[in-house]
């Protein structure tokens, strides 16, 4: 059996495996970018006819723009809704913080 000691190596005097190098918060910041990826391509490959989202900037995966379109024959009919949304590093489990805002339509 080989165990692990603080200083990098194992009780057999090897190092490590890369991986175990990295803190639980790193990892987690590199599964919720994957994560989100894969949101990101989910929707690039299937996108919802009444809204559109993507991440506001290229180098940055954790904080999104989205735009919904208010349904016909609605009270929100014409109505278009900007959303903000920034997901907290790392995440999930964390929920994501959202804001909005709402430009009334030609009602």
């Amino acid at each position: 059996r080989t165990t692990t000691s603080s200083t990098g190596t194992t009780s057999r005097g090897l190092p490590r495996p890369p991986e175990s190098r990295f803190s639980h918060s790193q990892r987690r910041f590199t599964m919720a970018s994957k994560r989100i990826t894969k949101e990101l391509q989910d929707l690039q490959k299937d996108p919802p006819t009444s809204c559109s989202a993507g991440p506001r900037a290229d180098d940055d995966i954790f904080h999104w723009d989205a735009t919904i379109i208010g349904p016909a024959d609605s009270p929100y009919q014409g109505g278009l809704f900007f959303v903000a949304i920034h997901v907290s590093r790392p995440a999930p489990p964390a929920r994501p913080e959202i804001s909005s805002r709402v430009h009334a339509g030609d009602a």
